[in-house]
């Protein structure tokens, strides 16, 4: 079994790649970090390969790359907005809508046609509760808004692919407060509130490698149950037009 592993260098994904890899699973791995990739690899026999997600003419390399037949894609890779502006990449876009929802279109549309009978895309998400989320998919948020409206962006795409492609498993999950790195830039108070409260890594991951071995109904997970949407509007409109922005945006990058 042949799976890819995106923010496979820490939190989350550094222990999905543990585990499938103590299961005797052929796992690639991508992270920014070379160093702790090359450790990771040395001591799982997985993969690394380094990128950075949140440039999408380097996620369309990577894709290019990956070009063997695909079991399981597992979208790790985002982060949590902790500064008071909006940060932009070199590409001009903000930089977590950037990684945490237009590198997982990205690498799924690329991929799709590698997935295997049965095969499964299993995408780190929010909570679901998006009533105060920002639709502007245009305009640049800073802090949680960013993280928040590029979760609703994320789980809305994984329904509209679950309709397109019924065949392939399509699961978005929110393993819940999680002890990574991702919180070391937050106040204070969110620091302490995650150690007190938080679950480890390799808690975390059972959450998302479930999704993965066995086949389970409905797109959205928190842990291990399914959850509706808490939309800021109802319809299909916002979704289509979410679909249309984000092809068009990553035409200008292929």
């Amino acid at each position: 079994m042949n799976v890819v592993v995106t923010g496979g260098t820490s939190g989350i994904g550094a222990a999905v790649v543990r585990e499938l890899t103590n299961k005797g699973l052929q796992v690639s791995f991508i992270g920014r970090n070379r160093e702790r990739g090359q450790a990771i690899a040395k001591q799982t026999g997985g993969q690394f390969i380094q990128a950075d997600l949140s440039l999408l003419h380097e996620t369309h390399q990577l894709a290019t790359y990956l070009n063997k037949p695909l079991d399981s894609l597992i979208l790790c890779a985002g982060g949590i907005g902790s500064k008071s502006t909006p940060l932009v990449t070199s590409e001009g876009l903000e930089t977590l809508f950037a990684t945490n929802y237009l590198s997982k279109v990205v690498l799924s549309q690329a991929l799709l046609p590698q997935m295997t009978t049965n095969a499964s895309i299993v995408m780190v998400s929010g909570n679901g509760r998006y009533k105060n989320a920002s639709t502007a998919w245009q305009t640049a948020e800073k802090g949680l808004r960013g993280a928040l409206k590029a979760g609703l962006a994320l789980d809305l795409y994984a329904q509209q692919l679950a309709q397109n492609q019924p065949a392939l498993r399509v699961h978005t999950c929110y393993p819940g407060m999680v002890q990574t790195n991702l919180f070391q830039q937050m106040a204070w108070p969110v620091r302490v509130l995650v150690r007190m409260f938080g679950q480890s890594p390799d808690q975390a991951s059972g959450y998302i490698t479930r999704l993965v071995y066995s086949r389970h109904e409905g797109v959205h997970w928190q842990k291990t149950k399914p959850i509706q949407l808490d939309l800021p509007v109802t319809g299909n409109d916002l979704a289509l037009e979410l679909w249309n922005y984000s092809h068009s945006i990553l035409a200008d990058y292929q």
